[in-house]
């Protein structure tokens, strides 16, 4: 049995992250434009390889504490939401085992949820390609996740060759 390479600065990275995360979540953003027609949204990228390397190589431990703090950061900006920014849907999406990426999604109108949803409906790919998970709890069960009761949870099998044996997670805001 071959051993694993131990990754240099893994704490340091994952902890100027977490940092990065708590700055980001101590206001909501607001949209580019004022326009009734903007469909838009912005979003938060965190690319795991490029943030903190070979993301692989971090113990699955690490990696569920990441994802509570992603889904702690989409609980943040719910509960900052005010009146006037009721229709906001703001949600975070993601893959497991591997967590290449996660994106925390911020659209600020109902047409700009439309928008995404429009997006992994394309040409009909996802609905013959993603399975939905019938136990929305597996990631309280399996990763010991906790997700507030006011944030729905979607999970789907992947079942295309580039995310064989992945599930496609979509926490927050979701209709």
């Amino acid at each position: 049995m071959t051993r694993q390479k131990k990754l240099r600065g893994e704490r340091r990275r994952i902890r100027n992250l977490k940092r990065d995360i708590v700055k980001l979540s101590k206001e909501l953003p607001s949209p580019r434009s004022t326009s009734s027609t903007y469909k838009g949204y912005d979003a938060f990228h965190f690319r795991m390889f490029e943030l903190i390397g070979e993301f692989d190589l971090i113990p699955r431990r690490k990696k569920r504490d990441f994802l509570q703090e992603i889904i702690n950061f989409v609980s943040n900006l719910h509960n900052l939401k005010t009146v006037k920014e009721s229709e906001y849907r703001i949600m975070c999406f993601f893959f497991l085992p591997h967590m290449e990426y996660i994106v925390v999604s911020i659209g600020y109108t109902k047409a700009g949820l439309d928008d995404f949803y429009r997006g992994l409906y394309h040409s009909g790919r996802f609905k013959k390609e993603m399975i939905p998970i019938a136990d929305p709890n597996y990631l309280q069960k399996e990763w010991q996740i906790n997700v507030p009761s006011y944030l729905e949870v979607k999970g789907y099998l992947c079942n295309f060759k580039a995310r064989q044996n992945q599930t496609m997670w979509l926490i927050g805001n979701l209709s």
